[in-house]
């Protein structure tokens, strides 16, 4: 039998499965790719956070930390003047201020409280030329507060002296409304002041003869004092004994009702150096000729005497006493129309009140 060989059928690849192996290729090669870049860009990121509070902020963008006032701010030692705040950890954070332009510094701010507390208590005292030193201690600690300005015009105003007192008004008022209350009663008081000036103005105009200056008579005034003389006169048996003579005018035309006038002669003592006080000394007083009446002469001549005892040696124990100074007011009608004082000091410490009070009113 002979054995022939059977032929084998060889199949043949189709074009349509050659294209379907080249696109699933394809495809898996772009998988691998992508793979590939997402596992290089993550090996680049940062490590995830915690915390959404813990990323830190983008150059150029602001994130919301915790409100932190200025006062309690931390402050780096090494860094005088500039307060950071905790606000996590930003790259070179700003520096703030210390404080807010035109407020005193933290550690001035209680001192600064205190000098106008004293100065109120001292200008309550009749210390006008010490408080003045306290308030003015409080605007240099910041020259554009209000208050110690407020206080220095008040002051002033106390003392008579209505020119430097309306300066200090105007500068609170050159402030703006950012002074507050200050402000208001800075525009009420040089308001009261120009109207004032102007009432002035019309009675000068309708009374001449009462505004003509007059040597030793204030303009708009009736009666002066002139130069008031000091006579010592030693005494064994005295510490100090004078005799103040104190010459009084009156204006030209006018007559004086002598009940109307009203004259405070005060001296004062310093005992132990130290404490400023009203005397204990003999005091009398009388006028040169009588009666003085201002009808026959222009000036009449009151003499008041001044008599301190000398201490005695067989005391073992007392104040040392010692002639001061003294105060001289002249009243009429209730309204100052003079005074004048020694040492000068002593008068602008005790300035006199423009009117007198209801009581002395009353008891003349």
């Amino acid at each position: 039998m002979m054995i022939t060989a059977s032929p084998i059928t060889r199949q043949t690849v189709g074009r349509t499965f050659i294209v379907a192996i080249s696109v699933l290729g394809v495809a898996a090669l772009a998988q691998l790719g992508a793979v590939v870049w997402a596992f290089v860009i993550r090996s680049q990121m940062p490590p995830p956070f915690a915390d959404a509070s813990d990323v830190p902020p983008v150059l150029g963008s602001v994130r919301q930390g915790p409100a932190v006032p200025v006062d309690t701010a931390f402050t780096d030692p090494a860094r005088s003047g500039v307060e950071t705040l905790a606000l996590g950890s930003p790259p070179k954070p700003t520096p703030l201020p210390a404080r807010a332009p035109g407020l005193p510094e933290p550690e001035q701010s209680g001192r600064f409280k205190e000098m106008i507390s004293q100065g109120k208590l001292l200008r309550d005292r009749g210390d006008m030329p010490t408080a003045l030193t306290r308030f003015r201690e409080a605007a240099a600690m910041d020259s554009r507060h209000p208050e110690p300005i407020f206080e220095l015009a008040v002051t002033y105003e106390k003392m008579q002296l209505g020119d430097r007192a309306a300066e200090h008004w105007r500068r609170i008022f050159e402030l703006g409304e950012a002074a507050g209350p200050f402000f208001t009663a800075a525009e009420s008081r040089l308001r009261e002041v120009k109207d004032a000036a102007m009432r002035a103005a019309i009675t000068n105009a309708t009374q001449p003869a009462m505004a003509d200056a007059e040597e030793g008579i204030a303009p708009g005034k009736i009666l002066g004092l002139e130069k008031i003389i000091t006579e010592e006169q030693p005494e064994r048996q005295s510490a100090k004994r004078l005799t103040l003579m104190i010459p009084i005018k009156v204006r030209t035309g006018q007559r004086i009702e002598v009940r109307d006038l009203t004259i405070q002669v005060l001296f004062y003592d310093m005992v132990d150096n130290q404490n400023l006080v009203q005397t204990t000394a003999d005091v009398s007083s009388r006028f040169s000729t009588a009666p003085a009446d201002w009808s026959d002469t222009q000036v009449e001549t009151l003499e008041v005497s001044y008599r301190l005892p000398a201490p005695d040696p067989k005391a073992s124990r007392g104040e040392n006493r010692a002639y001061y100074g003294y105060l001289v007011r002249l009243y009429y009608k209730g309204e100052l129309q003079s005074s004048a004082g020694e040492p000068d000091k002593l008068l602008q410490q005790f300035p006199p009140e423009a009117k007198l009070p209801a009581e002395a009113d009353k008891a003349r």
